[in-house]
């Protein structure tokens, strides 16, 4: 009895103090990723996520797919804060919301280890440099991936009535949030495997998933159904050309591994963390050791991984993608802190190689922030105090409406295979005074010598916005135009109607009217005759405001990383799903 005494209580102690360890190093790496919430700049997904809430609450959505989430948010508007100050709250709410996943990826893990593998699962998934960048990003990812872990956990329990309607809800809550979750099919197969393994009436058990399959798509159907009735001009049609379109693009007209270059940057920022999910593959194919319900356990994990698979195929893997789709392979990485069960030297090894990935990884980050982002939208609210259509890549304005489109790739594409000159079209049904040129299209359309993106805005379209604006404050420009007078009339095309605001040290003469500079004359919409002689500009607005102070360098989403893409400066990119 006193040798093994002896044996055992030193291992128990080390044993503690190992688990307290991971714990330490689980809640620096939440620490690192709440100063991120605060202080990274926003990607452009984020300020269209946001625009989406505005657009209902203005009454202008229509689109009832993947827009569940306007009913969450909607409650931003109240807050008093701009764009910035929005987001940065839902921010803090969705690190809470992570806080969750991680819990949830916990209980998981627990189903087949025991705690430290758990731990250690967590904070290997908490290492991967995606996750830490974007895993509280406002985007449809952090909220879905919090309800299909959750939903996992409750399909671990007691499949009492109400865990199988608890089941069910969040399920489709995550479905309506984002169509990606057909992605997690595998994990759930997976565990309901595992449930009918382990139960002691398999046909009851078969029963009892069969009915919580009807009931998610019942209860999706429901909610989808409720939501649509809640939009204005909710359109059934466009929620079907999305899926349609969705799927052939992002599924059907790409190559094995498209986002390849993102997977060798994730190597190379997380090897250690890369390294430990690859073997934790060859651990449970080929030893199974270690694992709650041994062998048994082997097929149940595999699957769990096989969402992973996705980056085969899936055109937009992109980082955002990371957080969403890793949890639960991250159980890969406790079967191997589980094969070392009896090397604590080698556990404790491993969790101080993981948390130098993190503290790296955040290090390694740029130090910008998002200050030169806040200080443009405080200058576009001071400019306009009304909303006032604009033109941008994502909305970054999200109280005002945009009169354009979301110039991403996947955007882009089909404007161009459209062959619609959109942002003219735009011009001649409404007044567009502001463009935001956070875009490299539209930096390229009023600026010819610069670099050029692999798609370009058409012809009609560039013409239009050289055309018809003017700088303003940095990446702010307005309506406007240069004029150099030679004393001879010459005809003016005006797309944007309003205010202008003479500016320049010689009087002009518009339609036969002389205005000194500080007047103020009104155009219409269409050809106008001005007159006189020297450098004149005509200004949308009456005066408008333009800071003193000088206006933050370019380009507006500055990244978070050197990105694979020459063309892409955001180690974030987003895109539309």
């Amino acid at each position: 009895m006193t040798d093994t005494g002896d044996t055992t209580a030193p291992r128990r102690i080390w044993r503690v103090d190992l688990a307290l360890l991971l714990r330490v190093c689980i809640a620096v790496a939440m620490a690192l990723s709440l100063h991120l919430v605060l202080t990274q700049e926003i990607n452009w997904d984020e300020f269209f996520y946001l625009s989406q809430v505005h657009s209902y609450l203005r009454g202008d959505l229509n689109l009832p797919l993947q827009t569940i989430h306007v009913h969450f948010w909607n409650w931003l508007a109240l807050t008093g804060q701009d764009e910035i100050g929005q987001i940065r709250i839902a921010r803090v709410i969705l690190w809470l919301v992570q806080c969750g996943t991680i819990w949830a990826l916990y209980r998981l893990a627990r189903e087949f280890f025991d705690d430290i593998p758990a731990l250690f699962t967590l904070l290997v998934y908490l290492s991967f440099d995606y996750v830490l960048v974007n895993g509280t990003s406002f985007r449809t990812d952090t909220t879905a991936v919090f309800f299909l872990m959750v939903s996992l956990v409750v399909l671990l329990g007691p499949l009492s009535v109400w865990r199988m309607g608890l089941f069910c809800l969040l399920v489709a809550l995550a479905g309506l949030v984002t169509v990606k979750v057909i992605f997690y099919a595998p994990a759930y197969i997976g565990l309901a495997l595992w449930r009918v393994m382990n139960a002691g009436h398999r046909w009851r058990m078969v029963l009892r998933l069969a009915i919580m399959v009807v009931g998610t798509f019942a209860v999706f159907a429901a909610l989808y159904f409720a939501h649509k009735a809640s939009l204005p001009g909710g359109d059934n049609a466009a929620a079907g050309r999305m899926l349609s379109g969705g799927a052939r693009i992002t599924l059907m007209e790409t190559g094995l591994f498209p986002r390849l270059d993102y997977m060798y940057l994730t190597a190379l920022y997380a090897p250690v963390s890369v390294v430990l999910v690859a073997a934790g593959a060859l651990v449970v194919l080929f030893g199974g050791r270690g694992l709650s319900g041994g062998w048994r356990a082997v097929p149940v994990l595999i699957l769990l991984a096989l969402p992973l698979g996705s980056f085969v195929f899936y055109r937009n893997a992109f980082p955002y993608y990371y957080a969403f789709i890793l949890p639960p392979a991250m159980l890969l990485a406790g079967a191997v802190m589980a094969g070392f069960d009896r090397h604590r030297a080698v556990q404790s090894g491993l969790a101080v190689l993981v948390t130098i990935t993190i503290v790296f990884s955040w290090r390694a980050l740029p130090e910008q922030g998002l200050a030169h982002q806040a200080r443009t939208i405080e200058a576009v609210h001071r400019m306009f105090p009304e909303p006032v259509a604009y033109f941008d890549r994502s909305k970054i304005i999200a109280s005002f409406p945009q009169a354009g489109f979301f110039m991403t790739s996947w955007g882009m594409s089909g404007y161009v295979k459209g062959g619609r000159a959109v942002l003219q079209e735009a011009m001649k049904e409404q007044a567009v005074p502001l463009l935001l040129l956070n875009s490299p299209h539209l930096v390229a359309a009023v600026a010819p010598d610069a670099r050029q993106p692999r798609q370009s805005l058409l012809n009609a379209d560039r013409k239009a916005l050289a055309g018809n604006y003017i700088p303003h404050w940095g990446v702010i420009w307005v309506a406007g135009k240069s004029l150099s007078l030679t004393g001879e009339d010459q005809t003016i095309e005006i797309l944007v109607p309003g205010p202008y605001t003479v500016e320049g040290d010689a009087p002009v003469v518009v339609d036969g009217r002389e205005y000194a500079p500080g007047d103020v004359v009104t155009l219409t919409r269409g050809p106008h005759m001005a007159g006189g002689l020297g450098e004149v500009v005509l200004r949308w607005g009456d005066h408008l405001f333009r800071p003193e102070a000088p206006a933050p360098a370019p380009p507006f989403f500055k990244g978070f990383r050197p990105s694979p893409n020459a063309m892409s400066q955001d180690r974030g990119t987003a895109e539309s799903p």
